[in-house]
């Protein structure tokens, strides 16, 4: 932990020392006209006419009505789900009959795998809602509503036989909101190409279908377009892709290890033209303009094996830039942000799992630019919906039994919680090579009503959870070439507990990936 907290420390303090320094480079430097940047073939370009001009047409022409229809759809597949397959779902069915269910209206926490309730769900009916109202033309909040309320229609309609879920009125809409902001970008993306050509149709027909699907058969893009990126997509959309695979060795507090193979998968959009180029511009944004994606696997023998996936997005907030001619300068953003964070891992002899939904909070991020030399430094804070797996649960029911317990933990070891979560990154790149860290913490507290059987909880201690997680990074990117080598250390640390008992435990990764970043 230490290596880590210094590298942050270090950069923190390079930023303080830094700052004026560009500030006073500037003076006698090449500064563009107030409220324009500079574009990939040279030209100076307005700022806000180019951001207007270069958000999808869809975006002030709402499309209500097919909105609702596309959404329903999508609804109507998972009530087909539902009914197809009596053999999964009928354990939850609660009621013999409709009317049985009208009468008992109030919802409660569900038992259900957490990767149904936890990915399959955000991931799947949660970002699509949200994603085919985003992608015809309605903004953050009302596509919001409608991935809620095509929600809680499908719990407390379509799910008739049984009790609607807390959980899932929360993890569907709340955990679709960052992914479906994602994928929104990423298919805006994958439709921008100025001269299209077989390779950019087959992305924007398969990853960007719901852009392709909404927009007007006569888009043929911006009229004063700018030029295309190194993937032949507009330059509008700041990108970066990387895609790993490698080893690294895993450890923890029992003194197990094992050989693990891992595959990293990231993607980050910024949709604010010249984003870090020469310009000199104040942008007001509302329409998720900063989102990112990651997605990790590893294998190992034995079973061995993790998941996690996580997903972030700027919903609305003040972005500035200042960054000369010969590019020194800076740019900072204060931002509404919504975040998702999903983990499951089975490693070294143990189970451990947790969905944290990053509901609505600020956060905070500043760019220092000195020719090739950047830092990027991001603090985030938000109010946190959270489903934990108990470390501590394990001893406390092979001491106490679990008579009288939360169903959700007898049932599957996790239990739901609210919290809080900071969140800090920090990274220093120069000339490819990129040194980073990025710590996050979170502190949860048990729901100890709601239970799907709150009747039988004669037995109800609360739970807690300290969770701390802490990755360092080195990549290199090989010159003039897409290539990469990304070596990292990873610590994760849990203090769990459930009254008397508490339990602590460590496991940390240390690895390397070779890949491509385009």
């Amino acid at each position: 932990m230490a290596p880590s907290n210094a590298l942050l420390c270090g950069s923190l303090a390079l930023a303080v020392a830094w700052w004026p320094a560009l500030a006073n480079a500037q003076d006698d430097a090449r500064l563009l006209p107030t409220g324009t940047f500079l574009a990939g073939d040279g030209t100076e370009r307005p700022l806000r006419q180019t951001h207007e001009e270069g958000l999808h047409p869809l975006r002030n022409d709402p499309r209500y009505f097919r909105a609702a229809v596309e959404a329903f759809s999508v609804l109507l597949v998972g009530e087909a789900y539902y009914w197809i397959r009596p053999s999964i779902n009928k354990e939850d069915w609660d009621f013999p009959d409709g009317k049985t269910r009208l009468e008992n209206f109030v919802p409660s926490f569900d038992t259900n795998l957490h990767v149904t309730n936890d990915i399959l769900h955000p991931l799947g009916p949660g970002a699509w809602y949200y994603w085919i109202a985003r992608e015809n033309g309605i903004n953050i909040p009302l596509s919001l509503l409608y991935s809620a309320t095509t929600s809680a229609l499908f719990e407390f309609v379509g799910e008739i036989l049984e009790k609607a879920s807390i959980n899932d009125l929360i993890v569907t809409p709340m955990g679709g909101l960052s992914t479906g902001e994602f994928f929104t970008h990423l298919s805006d993306y994958l439709n921008s190409a100025p001269n299209p050509r077989w390779g950019h149709d087959v992305a924007g027909w398969t990853l960007g279908l719901p852009h392709r699907a909404n927009r007007p058969g006569w888009y043929s893009g911006p009229a004063n377009a700018l030029p295309p990126d190194n993937l032949g997509f507009s330059s509008y959309h700041w990108h970066r892709f990387q895609l790993g695979v490698g080893e690294m060795l895993a450890t923890n507090d029992l003194g197990r290890q094992d050989f693990m193979y891992d595959f990293r998968a990231d993607a980050e959009f910024v949709s604010i033209p010249g984003f870090l180029r020469p310009g000199r511009f104040v942008l007001p944004f509302h329409n998720g303009e900063l989102t990112e994606g990651h997605f990790r696997a590893s294998f190992g023998s034995g079973g061995n094996q993790t998941w996690d996936i996580n997903f972030a997005a700027h919903l609305t907030g003040r972005y500035e830039q200042n960054v000369s001619r010969d590019r020194v300068g800076h740019a900072w953003m204060v931002s509404l942000q919504s975040a998702y964070d999903f983990a499951e891992r089975y490693r070294l002899g143990r189970y451990d799992a947790w969905a944290l939904v990053h509901l609505l909070g600020p956060a905070i991020r500043w760019w220092g630019v000195d020719h090739d030399l950047i830092a990027d430094l991001e603090l985030a804070v938000a109010p946190d919906f959270a489903v934990i797996q108990s470390q501590a649960w394990p001893e406390w029911k092979a001491r106490f039994t679990d008579q009288g317990q939360k169903s959700e933990l007898i049932a599957q070891g996790y239990y739901f919680a609210y919290g809080w979560s900071p969140r800090l990154r920090a990274t220093l790149a120069w000339h490819g090579v990129e040194l980073g860290s990025r710590v996050t913490y979170g502190m949860y507290g048990s729901f100890d009503k709601g239970d799907r059987f709150q009747e039988n909880l004669t037995n109800n201690p609360h739970d807690t959870d300290q969770i701390a997680e802490i990755d360092t990074w080195l990549k290199f990117r090989v010159p003039n070439t897409p290539l990469m080598l990304r070596a990292y250390a990873t610590h994760t640390g849990r203090y769990s507990t459930i009254t008397p008992l508490a339990t602590r435990t460590w496991d940390r990764q240390y690895g390397a990936n070779f890949g491509v970043i385009f």
